[in-house]
């Protein structure tokens, strides 16, 4: 989750005064490898290679966390793709990437 967005969910918390307790999550659901290759794909950084260790565990079981309540709050909240939120990350620290 790009953190813009949380800042975002957490402002309008306060200026609608909501007190109850909720998960903020997007729906996205990606793989450690799934976010790497797209990290290397926006970065243009095509030329590292990642190597995983096969002998090690290959991650640990899914524990997704119900939006609901999310999802009723803030019906139509935009959450920033992960694409873009690495894209502004990388820009403000190394520059423009197109």
């Amino acid at each position: 989750m790009y953190a813009g967005d949380f800042a975002e969910i957490i402002k309008q918390v306060v200026e609608k005064d909501i007190h109850e307790s909720f998960n903020v999550a997007t729906e996205e659901n990606l793989s450690i490898k799934q976010m790497a290759e797209i990290a290397i794909n926006v970065t243009g950084n095509e030329n590292i290679k990642i190597e995983w260790d096969t002998t090690k565990p290959n991650g640990q079981f899914r524990k997704d966390v119900s939006i609901d309540k999310f999802k009723n709050l803030f019906p139509n909240f935009e959450f920033t793709p992960l694409s873009k939120g690495i894209k502004i990350v990388y820009n403000s620290y190394y520059g423009k990437i197109s």
